[in-house]
């Protein structure tokens, strides 16, 4: 288990280290001369129609994701802010035309995604492509992935599935299905989800619910972290909930009906309720 702990803080380092820091310059391998680096920056807009689709996926590689929910607007629009370094000018003008988002519709779904993730050698040492994606009411399931990069959604909506490499998530919102998984990185909610589920490797996980109902369901499998769940202060939990839980609060009553919370963690994994008074 700490061999692989080990392994994946050291794998997100690298990925961090090649999503987003600076090459300040690379010695030449025959005269040992340091090499200038270059910079190139873009900003890029894109605004698509999506009369009746309601299904957004995205497919991110390097950089933050930030989605919100617009009910003033009827079509996908979103920003990017794209910055390659490297040292070879035509290797990054290439990258930079690769990593350009770009979007397709098919069925009830609108994809966004980068040409291709095919860009970091040699010449290319450095990227990060932050986008801001403003989406519609009717845009009710969002499917994003992600390598490294935090991803943040506003919201309403049916689901919400996230799956990532190294990043943190944060959930504002209320949604019916709410799925993340991640190997590195906390991940925070603030709002509600019927049905929720989490899982990750290392980071924290910090959920705030705002309502409750006697059908909820919230699972966790984290194998290191420090997990918070705060309730409203009259929500009731399921007798049926993990053993390995501890419910911080006396206003929280375990009954036969209520929230049912599964800590499928490892021991190496705190698992704490509050209800929401905790937080002030």
């Amino acid at each position: 288990m700490f061999l692989r702990i080990l392994n994946l803080i050291i794998l997100s380092g690298l990925l961090i280290f090649a999503a987003g820091c600076v090459d300040v310059g690379s010695t030449a391998s025959n005269v040992g001369s340091i090499v200038s680096p270059i910079e190139v920056k873009e900003n890029h807009e894109n605004h698509t129609e999506v009369d009746g689709i309601e299904n957004l996926v995205i497919d991110g590689y390097a950089g933050d994701i930030l989605i919100l929910q617009d009910n003033e607007i009827n079509d996908v629009k979103f920003e990017s802010k794209l910055v390659v370094r490297g040292h070879n000018e035509v290797s990054i003008n290439e990258a930079v035309e690769k990593l350009i988002l770009e979007s397709e519709i098919s069925d009830n779904q609108i994809t966004l995604k980068v040409k291709s993730k095919r860009v970091m050698n040699k010449d290319v040492n450095s990227l990060n492509n932050d986008y801001v994606v403003y989406i519609p009411t009717s845009i009710e399931n969002l499917t994003i992935t992600n390598d490294t990069g935090d991803i943040k959604v506003e919201g309403l909506f049916n689901s919400v599935r996230i799956t990532a490499d190294v990043g943190d998530i944060t959930f504002n919102g209320i949604t019916d299905v709410l799925e993340s998984t991640l190997d590195v990185g906390d991940v925070k909610m603030n709002g509600y989800a019927k049905k929720a589920s989490f899982r990750s490797d290392v980071g924290d996980l910090k959920l705030i619910y705002n309502d409750f109902s006697l059908e909820d369901r919230l699972t966790v499998k984290n194998d290191v972290s420090e997990v918070r769940v705060y309730l409203p202060q009259n929500a009731l939990i399921s007798k049926s909930s993990s053993e390995n839980i501890v419910i911080k609060s006396d206003q929280l009553l375990l009954q036969e009906q209520g929230i049912t919370i599964k800590n499928n963690s490892t021991s190496l994994t705190g698992f704490k309720v509050y209800d929401v008074n905790a937080l002030n």
